[in-house]
């Protein structure tokens, strides 16, 4: 059933797909608001010194460029083939497309969705048509005042950074990590530029096993090829062997910049490092700071009691899924994404079919309600942007009833190969 124009969308999470999003929204003609608990892209901005493993030409949509372009005159975009850092993508791409007339006055900042609910039914209500009843956010604004807003459809594009996993055994919090849990960065650290000081000359444990800690890894050993007494201990529960020390699920023939990451990490671990431990198999049992330095105790195959300065935990997030906890919305048990994406993503990256199939993956039983983006993947972590840009173009073929509505191929682009 189409819902047509000007019919009401809220989005939650100013992030980029959350932009991208409400643009296209925005363009059909709806009435889009996107709401953000923090400052626009917020997650982007904590990682900004970061390199991308994506290039330019898998970083913006036309809808966005031909937006941009559209206000603030016709610019030298960067080649398409060479990879940004997150600060460049911001200021290049993400913040214009956010200061454009098209969504900048439909953007509310510092406001956080509570909750997701049906006017008149619970979500225990099985044997009623739910889509008889207005969907309701709940909102709280900066001052900590609460307002109740309806939409006839609810895009979460909130993401997974703002939930990083535990370090415990089990994926639990390890002993004591609950209490010191403020101490821990939990974010991947600036260590060659603002966070230099703070590292240099210091014994720091990485626990993680994906590309988040390995990067981590490597910048501290640059560090410690400039700084002397800065080590790095990198804990992670991959087995033993020869070779990286995680295994990517994402397709590296389409990413060529985690080929050469991986081959990178690769030389790392099978040539070693003299300011570098590694112990795999193993996790943290418990963490203790005395003011001074961390006393961690771990577990597995580098049974030990380690001690130094600082502790980056780069384990992973998970979705938040109580903001929808009262709607009908199923998640697979394993990765805490919907049950036909979770399917989708079992299969080998190569194989898995793009395009239109994109619309099915969203549905997660509540009508109208909708999770792209990062979150829609769950606790994964190979989502890509140009896969949320998929998602949004096939999720408005839904909404509009017109399986020929394709925005993005009314503008001419580099992108046009991105779903063949």
């Amino acid at each position: 059933m189409a819902i047509d124009t000007p019919a009401r969308i809220a989005v939650i999470g100013a992030g980029p797909v959350g932009l991208e999003a409400a643009l296209y929204g925005r363009y059909l003609g709806y009435d889009v608001d996107l709401f953000e608990q923090g400052e626009t892209c917020q997650h982007v901005r904590q990682w900004q010194h970061v390199a991308m493993f994506s290039t330019w030409r898998h970083l913006t949509s036309p809808l966005g460029r031909a937006a941009i372009e559209s206000q603030f005159g016709s610019r030298q975009w960067p080649d398409s083939n060479t990879s940004p850092t997150g600060r460049e993508w911001l200021e290049t791409y993400l913040l214009p497309l956010a200061q454009t007339d098209l969504l900048e006055d439909h953007i509310r900042t510092h406001h956080r969705v509570v909750s997701v609910l049906r006017t008149e039914h619970l979500k225990t209500d099985s044997q009623v048509d739910r889509r008889d009843w207005t969907l309701r956010l709940v909102v709280e604004d900066a001052s900590g005042g609460e307002s109740a807003i309806d939409a006839d459809v609810v895009f979460d594009t909130t993401g997974v950074w703002g939930q990083p996993n535990w370090l415990g055994a089990g994926g639990a919090p390890a002993l004591g990590e609950r209490q010191w849990h403020e101490r821990i960065v939990r974010w991947l650290p600036d260590v060659l530029e603002t966070d230099r000081e703070r590292f240099a000359g210091r014994r720091t444990l990485v626990v993680g096993g994906g590309t988040s800690a390995a990067t981590a890894v490597r910048d501290l050993l640059q560090l410690a090829d400039q700084e002397r007494q800065t080590h790095v201990t990198w804990v992670h529960r991959r087995p033993r062997r020869e070779g990286p020390a995680f295994l990517l699920t994402c397709d590296t023939d389409r990413h060529r910049g985690i080929s050469r990451f991986l081959e990178q990490v690769q030389e790392l671990e099978v040539s070693g490092h003299p300011a570098l431990e590694i112990c795999g198999e193993s996790w943290v049992e418990s963490i203790t700071w005395d003011s001074q330095k961390w006393r961690v105790v771990l577990g597995g195959h580098c049974e030990q009691e380690w001690e130094g300065d600082h502790v980056v935990a780069l384990v992973g997030y998970h979705p938040d899924l109580e903001l929808f906890r009262e709607l009908q919305v199923d998640a697979s048990p394993v990765w805490e994404c919907g049950m036909a994406m979770a399917k989708w993503l079992e299969q080998p990256p190569a194989q898995r079919p793009l395009g239109a199939a994109a619309v099915g993956r969203l549905d997660r039983g509540e009508p109208d309600f909708y999770i792209l983006g990062a979150k829609s993947y769950g606790r994964r972590s190979d989502f890509f942007y140009w896969e949320g840009l998929l998602q949004i173009r096939d999720l408005f073929t839904r909404l509009g009833d017109r399986a020929d509505l394709d925005l993005y191929a009314s503008y001419e682009s580099n992108w046009d190969q991105l779903g063949t």
